[in-house]
């Protein structure tokens, strides 16, 4: 999985019932230490300079909250989108439904404004209505930390209830001709596009190039909203702030409902199709073998009250293995809670 600094929300890996911690890639146990905190208190303690994840979970399924903070990755601003002028100048595409193209100041947090324009179906341009800035000041993005491996990121509002684009797309490069496109079909954690404010994410990795763009000097940025089905005239669509983010690789480790691997060897399913199934494989390792049968073995000596020395025998291995894995995985130790009257700053001045 890719992290990015000032990106906070992911989808979950499929079929993830809950989450046990985030590590460096290939790396346990690591010093990235994540903390895991509520929903509310992950957005209350957003500004805290430590690592934290949470599971925010609604009607629609669960989405998977990060906060990376020790380490610094690298983003780079490609426009701002503050003005229609102010840095080069933005226009309707030609051979597109986009019009009245204008500057956005209401739809977008932080103060940030954006590129807003109508769709207007008359113009007859079935299916795409896009915006492009072709004369924006040169933005180098050769650096070995995002060169075609980073993500841009921008925010996106839809105004109205219905007929939710199809896809997106995102196109750059060095000029019209010499360029990179890419296309999403969902928000940035998965989620589909709704009404309001949407973030986006555009993997370069994964963009076809056209010519040779000059990765140095990024002077072109074309945002295309493509929405075939569409049946009426919208008014106030807008995209904003398009950031290069460079990608922190990690590893999740989580509890899944899908713990069987089906035949085509990639394939997460939760169960097994049939009694006939006997190509797919069950995906647990030897640690999860050796606590089933510790806790089942702990579980039958209890209920049925027998050898009391054999209960303590794998009672304490059931436990052993879950101390090991508090040790591989800082977001599972025992923390320690201090009353803030009990800190050493104030404890002086109690009574």
């Amino acid at each position: 999985m890719a992290l990015l600094s000032g990106i906070y929300r992911y989808a979950p890996p499929t079929g993830m019932e809950d989450m046990i911690s985030i590590t460096s890639q290939g790396v346990l146990p690591d010093s990235l230490d994540f903390s895991r905190k509520d929903e509310t208190v992950f957005w209350h303690d957003f500004s805290g300079n430590y690592n934290t994840y949470a599971i925010a979970r609604n009607k629609l399924g669960k989405t998977l909250l990060v906060n990376l903070v020790t380490e610094r990755l690298t983003t780079i601003l490609m426009n701002d989108t503050s003005s229609l002028t102010g840095n080069g100048t933005w226009s309707a595409s030609s051979f597109t439904n986009a019009a009245n193209v204008a500057v956005d100041t209401l739809h977008f947090p932080n103060g940030k404004s954006g590129i807003k324009f109508d769709i207007d179906l008359s113009l007859g341009a079935f299916g795409a209505s896009s915006v492009r800035n072709t004369t924006m000041s040169s933005v180098d993005l050769s650096g070995a930390a995002i060169n075609q491996t980073g993500v841009v990121t921008c925010d996106f509002y839809w105004p109205i209830s219905s007929s939710f684009p199809f896809e997106i797309q995102l196109i750059f490069g060095s000029s019209t001709v010499n360029r990179y496109s890419m296309t999403i079909t969902t928000q940035i954690d998965g989620t589909d596009f709704v009404q309001g404010l949407n973030q986006l994410g555009f993997d370069w990795a994964e963009a076809t190039t056209l010519n040779t763009p000059d990765d140095s000097a990024i002077t072109y940025v074309n945002f295309n909203v493509v929405h075939p089905l569409l049946l009426i005239d919208v008014t106030g669509v807008a995209v904003s702030n398009f950031v290069m983010r460079e990608k922190r690789f990690v590893d999740v480790h989580y509890l899944s409902d899908y713990l069987v691997l089906d035949n085509d060897g990639s394939t997460l399913k939760s169960s097994f199709d049939d009694q006939n199934d006997t190509n797919s494989t069950l995906l647990v390792d030897e640690i999860f073998w050796d606590w089933l049968i510790y806790h089942t073995a702990e579980q039958l000596f209890s209920f049925y009250e027998l050898d009391q020395s054999k209960l303590a025998r794998v009672s304490g291995l059931r436990q052993e293995l879950e101390d090991g894995l508090s040790l591989k995985y800082p977001s599972r130790r025992d923390s320690t809670d201090q009353a803030w009257m009990d800190s050493q700053d104030l404890s002086p001045y109690m009574n």
